[in-house]
Parts: structure tokens; sequence; C-alpha cells
């Protein structure tokens, strides 16, 4: 396994991690059911989101690929025309600057980039930005918090395949049968 590899398996885990949020209680803060869980799921997304863009920023300036290891670029190995997928990317399992454009351009991706700008805006314009900014110590509903929970998913989207899903969703299921008991 190469070194982007092995980053990419660490944010992985990283957002299996997150699966494991619920259970955490910490009974010597103020709000021992919420503010534990909100500082682990924000870790646990920058360390994902670090690992990715060091995964990212490794195959850009070493442009390994997998296809390359056998004297062919990957576009030659999977008999795609010159330029439609970049290669590091591709290489990574990460979605290329096409899919990228394509996600953004949907009605999806223009609500949700409307939604954020309109969050930022009304942070700007609120009575108390630092408060609109970060939350309140219980909740930690701000942009940040918000900024969060959108690269979570941004990142759920990109790094995880089919199997992933599938151990992911059964995790969510064992730990909210341990809740429930």
């Amino acid at each position: 396994m190469n070194p982007m590899q092995r980053l990419l398996t660490l944010a992985r885990w990283f957002l299996y991690g997150t699966v494991l949020v619920p259970l955490v209680i910490d009974s010597s803060v103020f709000f021992p059911y919420a503010f534990p869980k909100l500082a682990l799921f924000r870790t646990l997304v920058e360390l994902a989101l670090a690992f990715t863009a060091l995964a990212a920023a490794w195959a850009m300036v070493r442009g390994e690929t997998r296809g390359e290891t056998r004297g062919e670029t990957l576009q030659e190995s999977q008999g795609l025309a010159s330029g439609s997928v970049s290669p590091r990317l591709a290489s990574l399992g990460l979605p290329t600057r096409e899919e990228v454009w394509r996600a953004v351009k949907s009605p999806l991706g223009i609500f949700l980039i409307l939604f954020l700008l309109s969050l930022v805006i009304s942070t700007v314009l609120s009575t108390d930005p630092y408060r609109a900014l970060w939350g309140d110590v219980e909740r930690g509903e701000g942009v940040i918090g918000i900024l969060h929970v959108v690269a979570f998913g941004g990142l759920l989207l990109a790094l995880f395949r089919p199997r992933d899903w599938s151990r992911y969703l059964k995790l969510t299921v064992v730990v909210g049968f341990i809740l429930f008991l």
C-alpha cells in the first residue's frame, strides 16, 4: 500500500469513528452529553479532511498512479480517452475536476452554495457575529459547525465506496442498538 492510500485509509477510519460519537459522555464538562460529542465530531472531520488533503497533495506532487507502475497511464489501463480523467486523482479514488464541477452545477449543488452564502451573510450582519460564527457551547451550530457537517458529507461522498457505505451503516445500527440498551 503506497503512502497516498495509507493516508486515505486513515481518513476513512476517522470517518468511521464518527459513528461512535453518540457513545461519548464526559461528566467533567458543563454540558456532558452535547459538548464532548461536538468536539469529537469536529476533530474527526478535521483529521479526515487533513489526511485527504495530504493524500491529494502527495498525488499531485509525486504524480503517482496505479497505471504508471505498469508502464502505462491510468487512462490507457482503463481504456479512457486522453484527458477525460485526472490520473492522479483517479488513482486515489477521489472525484475528478469534471465530477466536482458537475456536482456544483447540479440543482442541489447550487442550492447548497446559496445556503452557505446566505449563512455567511447572516453571520456577518448578525447582532452577535461571534456567536453566529461559533454557535453556543452546548450546540455549536454556528457557521463553523455547519461547515463541518458539509465537509463531512463531502468526505463521505468522495472517499466511501459501496462496501464502505455498507460497513458504515452496519456500524451505525450496532451503535444504535448499544444506545437502545
